[in-house]
């Protein structure tokens, strides 16, 4: 039996300027080829650049917004005081005074989840930093033998910050003229999923 060939990865868990330039470059390889070879209609290609124009349009104007820009500072604290206060514990854990070893190992065993939140999503980063607090205020003690109440006080001050900023951004996206990444990105995936169909079926049927 043939070694089943699957075509196609959607990008579903890229960001939205990722996705964009994914498809983009996706088109870019696709219209390479003779579409007479792949028997891919104008209508279909021409249906898939719309929707990856579009999240281009929309990627633009979220970027070109202040909004967004005060939003990716806010991320780039937060960030900071993660790394800040992870690094604390790791290094802390080394001590050889028993009494802050210890904290630094009872919240290396609490925050060890939350490390590398980092590199989450925004919204999936501020529900870690909300799960984050619930931990440190079962260890308070431990907190304040290494130090990093301040550190966390300001964590949290910071993350009500972003997320204020996000729901102003959410009411400004609103008020756009564009549509929402959220229901165009599926509409591009499924234009593409048809796209890997013929593809696909070329592939199967070619004589070379």
């Amino acid at each position: 039996m043939e070694k089943k060939i699957k075509i196609g990865d959607y990008g579903a868990s890229f960001n939205n300027v990722l996705h964009m330039q994914y498809h983009r470059s996706l088109y870019t390889k696709v219209m390479g080829v003779d579409k007479q070879k792949l028997h891919i209609t104008d209508e279909m290609l021409k249906e898939w650049k719309q929707c990856i124009d579009l999240e281009e349009d929309i990627n633009r104007e979220v970027t070109a917004s202040p909004l967004s820009k005060r939003l990716n500072e806010k991320d780039r604290e937060r960030d900071m005081l993660l790394t800040n206060i992870f690094g604390v514990i790791r290094i802390q854990r080394l001590s050889p005074l028993p009494a802050i070893s210890s904290a630094a190992e009872t919240l290396h065993v609490a925050f060890k989840p939350y490390y590398g939140i980092q590199n989450n999503a925004f919204e999936a980063q501020s529900l870690h930093i909300a799960g984050l607090r619930v931990d440190a205020e079962k260890h308070p003690g431990e907190v304040s033998i290494l130090g990093l109440t301040p550190v966390l006080n300001e964590l949290y001050t910071v993350n009500d910050a972003f997320e204020k900023l996000r729901t102003d951004r959410r009411m400004e996206t609103a008020d756009s003229k564009l549509p929402n990444a959220r229901e165009i990105r599926p509409k591009t995936d499924e234009l593409f999923a048809r796209i890997c169909l013929y593809v696909l079926s070329a592939n199967l049927h070619a004589l070379t």
